[in-house]
């Protein structure tokens, strides 16, 4: 098996053709169609069933793909260890955080670290929930503050805070109507 066929394949996937995935990656079209031939005759079964000229993911492709996609998210662990190394050293530290810890607490919380008499560079992304889970799965940052309704598996994870939530509108709002506790 071939790693740069494991590549185009996973190209495939993720532009729907074989010429994006030429685009993307650039190659030829029929270099595309031979790494996918390669994988389908190493693997003993196909990867994508041929209609009307498309290719249609089988579903050995899709799971195929949840293991991919692992293995790729490695390698943009080590480059983004690379970049920041090489633009920051060793102390760096990247977080992401949903916005209601990410505009208040947070970056009281940095300012009263005081990183620069410890030679440390601090960067705070502010994003949704979604997009931190998705900056921490792929090791884009060192680590996260998000909301706990999405799946944990795969992450090093720790409850940081349980809070009360409240829900305010006008006294004249159709819910305030609806005799909800106060």
């Amino acid at each position: 098996m071939r790693i740069r066929d494991i590549e185009v394949f996973r190209a495939v996937m993720n532009a729907g053709s074989t010429s994006k995935a030429a685009a993307l990656l650039g190659i030829s079209q029929p270099a595309v169609s031979q790494a996918i031939r390669r994988l389908e005759t190493m693997a003993d079964f196909g990867l994508f069933e041929r209609i009307r000229s498309r290719l249609v993911p089988t579903p050995e492709a899709v799971a195929l793909m949840r293991e991919v996609d692992q293995y790729f998210r490695g390698f943009e662990v080590i480059e983004h260890r690379i970049r920041s190394l090489r633009s920051y050293g060793l102390g760096r530290m990247a977080i992401a955080s949903l916005p209601a810890l990410g505009t208040g607490f947070l970056p009281r919380v940095i300012a009263a670290f005081d990183a620069p008499s410890r030679n440390v560079q601090i960067s705070l992304q502010v994003m949704s929930s979604r997009e931190v889970h998705e900056k921490v799965s792929a090791g884009q940052v060192d680590f996260g503050l998000m909301s706990d309704e999405m799946s944990m598996a795969g992450l090093e994870h720790s409850v940081f805070a349980r809070m009360r939530a409240v829900a305010v509108m006008n006294s004249h709002h159709p819910l305030a109507l609806q005799g909800l506790p106060h």
